[in-house]
């Protein structure tokens, strides 16, 4: 059982102290930042070009080449926030859209999910920028972006693994991945793993 205690709010995140016992018994402290989930889009806008966006991002003070995506929402489906960023940040609505996977981009220290989609069928209908959002957005060959971040040009995690997993699957929907809580026995985790995977 974790006890949290909640040190800092944010506009989309905030920050508990956690004390929790691990599998092994031992008791820990741990500070987790807690975040409401996340959606990202490798949106095709051909047979073999994606969707790039360069994103000015204030945390590092640099522009970022990166696939497009967001934060959810309170209560907000995945698909549809997905749906909603891609409009957002690009201007092109998708008529078809299928998630690929789900990722964990920080597990040390946070529980950001974020969920992994294809978008394709894209009509463009207009950027929508929030009043904080730099972003420009351009097309680029699935195989360039993928020299891109083999040159160290596209250093975004969430765009490098999405992007290679598509290069892998072909673009083909796969099974979302779960957790294995700490309660869960690992003889039930190993059933679920290869029952997700069958």
């Amino acid at each position: 059982m974790a006890t949290d205690k909640r040190i800092y709010t944010g506009k989309n995140l905030s920050v508990v102290h956690r004390e929790l016992d691990l599998p092994n018994g031992v008791q820990v402290c741990a500070d987790v930042v807690k975040h409401p989930g996340a959606v990202a889009i490798v949106a095709f806008v051909s047979r073999s070009r994606v969707l790039l966006t360069r994103h000015a991002r204030p945390a590092l003070q640099e522009w970022l080449l990166e696939i497009p995506a967001g934060t959810l929402q309170p209560g907000e489906d995945p698909s549809s926030c997905a749906r909603r960023e891609l409009i957002e940040e690009t201007g092109y609505a998708a008529s078809s859209i299928s998630k690929v996977t789900q990722m964990l981009p920080v597990p040390d220290y946070s529980d950001d999910l974020i969920h992994l989609y294809v978008a394709e069928d894209l009509t463009y209908v207009h950027q929508r920028l929030e009043k904080d959002e730099v972003i420009e957005v351009c097309t680029v060959d699935l195989g360039y972006a993928l020299e891109l971040i083999e040159i160290g040009a596209i250093t975004d995690a969430k765009t490098i693994a999405a992007l290679l997993l598509i290069q892998h699957l072909g673009a083909r929907p796969r099974p979302s991945s779960f957790y294995v809580p700490f309660t869960e026995s690992e003889d039930a985790g190993e059933e679920r793993a290869v029952a997700a995977t069958a």
